[in-house]
């Protein structure tokens, strides 16, 4: 058996350990019953298992495989950290396909480029696309510094439940490879959509007025329905991914910066030249209106059908 979905049936009491047996069950199901949240070990025997859901609603997965290993003290030749945080997916063999559907990360897998890393298309064995954000590494000075920013990027992704922001399956920091997970957007970005022709044609008033919408949706439940709110920081339309129904998503998260009530918002300058609000020029504070300003220059773009820097 490859797939066992029981959701929704009012199941209760505990996991059966006889499906510890099912050696190539693949995704198993059990969102939305009443069981026990224990995990069985004998579950631990199906090797080939990549989902689990064992939520009490379909929106939320537990996390599968989650291996964290740290030393106090650590050597020039001490071992390697690896953690592996993958949402529904078992980490270490997600990390493997990862690594084998990329080849090691070739260059011809590449699909974008951010501030904090190449983003590669991954094909995985049971047929699912996801987009990998691999993270840039260094010297150790920098590495614990990106980590510092990959962590806060995880943080607020995670929170986040959207149809128009780009959803976040999980994340590996491993010594010799570290990425983020995340759902794959057929399209690509809107900056590539409109400095094509013929892509740009076939997004008509309508589509494009729905692109606009989509992205207001997506910047009003982050600044108004998320506790505390979160500040995207670089919004732009490489930033903004269109799926195959000209649907927005706003994507990379590798700046934003949740907004506590006793934590400085004081930073260093953030955004993409064009989209940065002109204020944060000479004062580093960022809120909320600094992404209105980058969402009206995108809603520009998009009318316009370039940026307004190149008119």
């Amino acid at each position: 058996m490859y797939r066992l979905l029981l959701d929704g049936n009012q199941l209760s009491g505990k996991i059966p350990l006889e499906i510890g047996a099912l050696s190539n069950l693949a995704h198993l199901n059990f969102a939305s019953n009443k069981l026990s949240r224990a995990i069985p070990g004998k579950l631990g025997e199906c090797s080939m298992l990549l989902q689990l859901n064992l939520s009490t609603t379909h929106s939320i997965c537990f996390i599968l495989g989650q291996k964290m290993q740290r030393r106090k003290s650590m050597s020039k030749e001490a071992q390697p950290v690896e953690i592996f945080t993958l949402w529904g997916y078992n980490g270490r063999m997600l990390y493997e396909n990862i690594v084998e559907a990329t080849e090691d990360f070739r260059f011809n897998y590449c699909i974008g480029s951010g501030g904090y890393g190449n983003v590669y298309k991954a094909v995985l064995p049971i047929g699912e696309v996801v987009a990998v954000k691999k993270l840039h590494q260094s010297e150790d000075d920098m590495l614990v510094k990106n980590l510092k920013a990959f962590e806060r990027e995880i943080q607020a992704l995670t929170e986040i439940r959207h149809r128009n922001v780009v959803k976040l399956h999980g994340f590996c920091w491993h010594s010799k490879h570290s990425f983020l997970v995340y759902q794959f957007v057929e399209r690509g970005s809107l900056r590539m959509i409109l400095s094509n022709d013929q892509d740009a044609a076939d997004l008509d008033w309508k589509k494009r007025l729905n692109v606009v919408r989509g992205v207001a949706n997506a910047l009003c439940y982050m600044h108004h329905d998320c506790s505390p709110p979160i500040i995207h920081r670089d919004i732009s339309s490489n930033n903004v991914l269109l799926d195959s129904d000209h649907e927005a998503h706003v994507s990379d998260f590798g700046t934003a910066r949740l907004l506590k009530p006793d934590s400085s918002n004081w930073t260093s300058f953030p955004g993409t030249i064009g989209y940065i609000a002109p204020e944060l020029a000479y004062i580093y504070y960022v809120d909320e209106k600094c992404d209105v300003y980058s969402f009206g220059v995108v809603t520009m773009e998009v009318l316009m059908g370039r940026h307004i820097l190149v008119i």
